[in-house]
């Protein structure tokens, strides 16, 4: 038994148990594992399901095909294996660098980044990543370097388990496993924020609409399964008060469509002006409401898209979906404009009429 890091790692003979003392990293290392699963072990059918069936002959180390992980209770991961003696040994050290890389402080250098390893027993590929779940399973999808619809990085994930029938006993049906993600264009911006860019003069990543059943997606690929790091761009974790607070100050309001949603404001979320793929964001507690704004939710996925079809050089800082109350501004200044060619004498008589409206 070894315990370090936050987890304990308890080996036996064809089992390997890891306890963890804090959920978030359970939920990190489950979805580790689950990556590798879909390097080597998923495929997806012609409905874009994954299922069962070899696709590439990488594997995140740590987690090998040799060994089947499950989840038999909360917090509690537990892999069935045939090692051997000496290799049980080698392994439980590879398993326990990996659980480090990605478990609370990145590892033992303090810097927030989490680190793991993909090999196919040949060659090894090493990664930083400043997020964990989704943006990994990205890299998961796309590490055979083809094509994947949209659909498919929404790992549906459907096995189809027959049921063991025993002489004497109840049948042993194991529950359906499913990974959803409801947003394959954010977890493939979260990829390319990683290093893999699809706006530089070389992108790393590739996007192209294609038809699929009649209905047309995005479809990504990656070019090369190495991470630049020089294009790596970090995200900062918004603070639950800077959300209040943005909130607050746009009077719980969507800038670009205004519509006030001050009695659900589960329909909002904080947005970026300039995307994090165009200018690392480097929030503070100073400059937070000078680069956020308040979105609906319906606002904050057209500007997504928008911003999928854009070109590389595309300037930010004199784009309405950055800063949409210079552009009202600019209409209202038009407005006014038109009015004085139209009979009236001064900005001040203008007002002085709408006011007069307002009060009547």
């Amino acid at each position: 038994m070894s315990s370090v890091n936050g987890f304990t790692i308890i080996a036996s003979p064809g089992s390997i148990k890891v306890k963890f003392e804090r959920k978030v990293d359970f939920n990190a290392i489950r979805q580790l594992e689950f990556s590798s699963r879909l390097m080597y072990g998923l495929k997806p059918d012609k409905n874009n399901i994954w299922k069962e069936g070899k696709r590439t002959d990488f594997h995140v180390v740590g987690f090998p095909p040799s060994v089947v992980w499950s989840a038999k209770t909360e917090n509690v991961l537990v892999g069935n294996h045939s090692l051997s003696d000496s290799a049980l040994a080698n392994y439980l050290k590879e398993l326990s660098n990996a659980i480090s890389g990605l478990c609370p402080s990145g590892g033992d250098s303090g810097d927030n980044l989490y680190r793991f390893n993909t090999t196919n027993g040949v060659k090894t590929f090493k990664y930083e990543f400043n997020k964990r779940a989704r943006s990994i399973c990205a890299l998961a999808v796309l590490y055979d370097l083809e094509w994947h619809p949209r659909k498919e990085l929404e790992i549906w994930i459907n096995f189809d388990l027959t049921p063991k029938l025993e002489p004497g006993k109840k049948p042993n049906y194991s529950k359906t496993e499913e990974q959803f993600y409801g947003d394959p264009s954010k977890t493939a911006d979260e990829l390319r924020n990683e290093g893999w860019p699809r706006e530089a003069v070389e992108p790393l990543m590739f996007v192209e609409s294609r038809s699929v059943a009649g209905q047309t997606q995005q479809h990504y690929r990656l070019e090369t399964k190495e991470q630049v790091l020089d294009h790596q761009k970090k995200r900062s974790d918004i603070k639950p008060l800077w959300r209040i607070e943005l909130y607050k100050l746009h009077h719980y309001t969507c800038q670009i469509c205004l519509s006030e949603y001050k009695e659900n404001p589960e329909q909002l979320s904080p947005d970026h002006r300039i995307p994090v793929i165009y200018e690392a964001d480097n929030l503070n507690d100073s400059n937070f409401k000078e680069k956020l704004m308040t979105l609906c939710r319906y606002c904050n996925q057209s500007k997504r898209e928008f911003t999928k079809r854009l070109p590389h050089d595309y300037d930010w800082q004199k784009s309405p979906w950055a800063y949409p109350e210079k552009y009202r501004i600019s209409i209202v200044e038009n407005q006014l404009r038109e009015m004085l060619k139209n009979g009236y004498s001064s900005y001040e008589e203008i007002f002085k009429e709408i006011l007069k409206n307002k009060k009547s």
